[in-house]
């Protein structure tokens, strides 16, 4: 099975059902008061009419598209129009970039029409693809945005420029590597092994995903990884 990991329904309910009880989970920890996607949208719009902390916008949007990375499909829809406003405010923003051109990558594979859905696919890779080299220098910022990539599907072409990405990361991040909880590290080793797997390196790609498996065995992409290599007959 060339082209990584899929995420199957099942999996999907029950990433969706966790991210709704625990949002500050993906938030870095911040005690954010929000359960729902829509009442993440509407404090973002909120914000946006009152001259709210920019900052705070962007964060609440990054939340939604980390849900969507965790399985939530309908999360990455609210957040599109929100990141689109924001990288217009701050071309520095790197995370608003990142979020804009993510949300258009899965748009683009819910577009009907080709060339409609060719657009958006190179807009979206132009936007992920600004966004890291304006954050090359943020080894958090880089891990999440490369696990991202690695969850959007294998046409939007980005797996080297995520491995990439995931190595620099871990390169910059050291020993704090190893201190991250068990189910980032688990990202990390199933994104790697996503990207090894889309360049057809199954050897490599089969070495991360037993260790993601090893590290969070229950988690979301712990369960992918060990389903990609029982297909392959590991």
């Amino acid at each position: 099975m060339r082209g990584g990991p899929v995420l199957d329904k099942v999996t999907l309910k029950l990433a969706a059902a966790v991210l709704l009880l625990f949002p500050a989970a993906v938030a870095g920890g911040q005690n954010l008061s929000l359960e729902t996607n829509s009442q993440i949208a509407e404090r973002i719009r909120t914000l946006a009419e009152t001259a709210g902390s920019y900052d705070e916008q962007v964060e609440l949007t990054w939340l939604l598209v980390t849900r969507t990375v965790n399985g939530d499909e309908a999360a990455h829809r609210l957040a599109r129009p929100h990141a689109e406003r924001l990288k217009s405010l701050d071309a520095l923003s790197y995370r608003a970039h990142f979020a804009f051109g993510f949300c258009r990558g899965k748009e683009a594979f819910e577009t009907r029409d080709p060339v409609l859905k060719r657009r958006r696919i190179d807009e979206a890779r132009r936007a992920m693809t600004t966004a890291q080299e304006i954050g090359a220098r943020d080894p958090k910022f880089l891990m999440e945005s490369g696990v991202a990539q690695a969850s959007l599907p294998t046409e939007i072409d980005l797996h080297r420029q995520s491995v990439n990405a995931l190595t620099v990361a871990r390169r910059e991040m050291g020993n704090r590597f190893a201190e991250l909880p068990a189910v980032r590290r688990c990202e990390w080793y199933w994104a790697m092994g996503t990207g090894f797997a889309r360049s057809g390196l199954d050897e490599p790609a089969r070495d991360h995903f037993r260790i993601a498996y090893e590290i969070a065995p229950d988690s979301l992409f712990g369960r992918l990884a060990i389903n990609w290599v029982r297909a392959k007959g590991g």
